[in-house]
């Protein structure tokens, strides 16, 4: 599985500070290595934007899935689970 993040989450990143954009971006990839990585992940019940939700500490990864038989997972969007679902 390859990762692939959108300009949008690339900018939410590059807003945080660097040491939680590197947890986010570590744990991502950690996932990326899993049998399974979206047993670590939860479905979305409205998937408008994406359809599953990564959970990192206080803060929400919202991906989605390319491809049938070599998966991309895009990152859609990182933000405080605050904010993660407003505009979804």
């Amino acid at each position: 599985m390859k990762i692939h993040y959108s300009k949008r989450a690339q900018k939410q990143l590059g807003k945080l500070p660097t040491s939680l954009t590197k947890r986010i971006v570590k744990k991502m990839r950690w996932y990326r290595l899993q049998k399974d990585p979206f047993a670590f992940s939860d479905h979305l019940t409205k998937p408008t934007y994406g359809k599953y939700r990564f959970r990192i500490g206080d803060y929400r990864v919202i991906c989605d899935v390319e491809g049938k038989t070599i998966h991309i997972l895009i990152v859609l969007s990182v933000k405080h689970r605050s904010q993660a679902y407003d505009g979804l």
